[in-house]
């Protein structure tokens, strides 16, 4: 029986190209490229730079939860156990290395259900537990931008397609809450407005 192996991540990707990731814990090897794999979505999710952190902004900021995990095969594949020479957190997410292209690829979304966060005292935020539902095909972008109002979407998927949506909400999700309040109170005060008019008219 192949064993799976399941990239995840928040951005749609169009090809798997092996690669030194940019954004590395300190320890971690950058001399070899890769496509970082484990063999469970929770396992996954921890493992991506800012990944949890990232969820729990969407959370916050009311976007869907939504995960696009793609499982694949290929014939070089570097197993955990020797992958724990290279990155010191290897074993804990039980992460393997997909060494060349993947020579199969399929696409399955997830909306992450009941996510239970933990901080601890020294580290980044884990995703203890959560449940994964399949859902439809979605576009964390669009989705996003739709909460936001954007109004330039082309311009704002560009921005997350440079620096990816993990990246993005990790750095900004603060910015993008203000965006959300002022939304909320032009909203509020176009509400109030009309109800003024309307007591003007029967009064």
């Amino acid at each position: 029986m192949e064993r799976k192996y399941i990239h995840v991540s928040l951005d749609i990707v169009e090809r798997f190209v092996p690669r030194i990731p940019g954004q590395r814990i300190p320890g971690e090897d950058g001399t070899i490229p890769r496509i970082c794999v484990s063999n469970r979505l929770l396992d996954c999710i921890n493992a991506m730079p800012s990944g949890p952190e990232a969820l729990q902004s969407m959370e916050r900021l009311g976007v869907p939860l939504v995960i696009h995990a793609y499982y694949m095969q290929a014939e070089q594949v570097l197993p955990t156990k020797e992958v724990a020479r290279y990155v010191p957190d290897a074993e804990w997410s039980h992460e393997s290395w997909l060494l060349t292209e993947p020579t199969k690829v399929y696409r399955v979304d997830y909306h992450v259900v009941n996510p239970q966060f933990f901080k601890p005292k020294i580290g980044p935020l884990k995703l203890l537990a959560a449940d994964f539902k399949r859902c439809p095909f979605t576009d964390n972008t669009k989705e996003l931008a739709n909460r936001l109002g954007v109004q330039k979407k082309s311009d704002f998927a560009n921005l997350m397609k440079k620096y990816g949506l993990s990246c993005v909400l990790y750095n900004m999700w603060e910015e993008f809450q203000k965006i959300l309040q002022m939304r909320e109170k032009e909203k509020k005060d176009e509400r109030n407005e009309r109800n003024e008019r309307t007591d003007e008219i029967y009064s």
